[in-house]
């Protein structure tokens, strides 16, 4: 299997955007080897608010044309850049540039890591898929994740349906 291109297309903790290359290599390198990543002053950048929860905000993208994913986590959380969703396909519409859309299901598919409970439950539907590609049609979709080996695993659903993440 290829390397995909990793870019890391912007960060910010804090609300704060992150222009450190070298913090931009880290997290890089973090997706490449498919390894959690752990939100803290010390692997961003100083604390821009200290005593107040931050939050890191990624977007970045595994190919030049791919779609722009997103990941977000609190202060001392993990990015699980081991296990993340890659491609979402709703109703034949390829989600490509909306990365809220991946943020709202990397979260998802992450709580239960963080705080070590059981899979989650999500509503696939147009709140959170970013709108509806045919109205008023009853729509079925995909969702590609990235696993810890890299290899990926496809998993269908139905509009409004709970959705179990792995």
């Amino acid at each position: 299997m290829a390397t995909p291109t990793i870019q890391v297309v912007r960060a910010t903790y804090g609300g704060v955007e992150i222009t450190d290359q070298g913090v931009f290599d880290r997290i890089q390198d973090a997706i490449s080897k498919r390894q959690p990543f752990q939100v803290t002053p010390a692997n961003l950048i100083p604390d821009p608010k200290v005593g107040v929860v931050k939050y890191a905000v990624i977007d970045w993208r595994e190919s030049y044309t791919g779609p722009l994913l997103r990941a977000t986590a609190k202060d001392f959380d993990y990015l699980f850049f081991n296990y993340y969703v890659t491609y979402v396909n709703y109703g034949t519409f390829a989600v490509q540039a909306s990365p809220e859309v991946y943020a709202r299901l990397n979260t998802a598919l992450w709580a239960p890591r963080q705080q070590g409970g059981a899979p989650a439950l999500i509503v696939l539907n147009n709140q959170n898929l970013g709108g509806d590609p045919k109205y008023l049609t009853p729509k079925v979709g995909i969702i590609e994740i990235r696993n810890a080996s890299g290899a990926f695993e496809q998993k269908t659903f139905t509009e409004n349906a709970n959705f179990p993440l792995p």
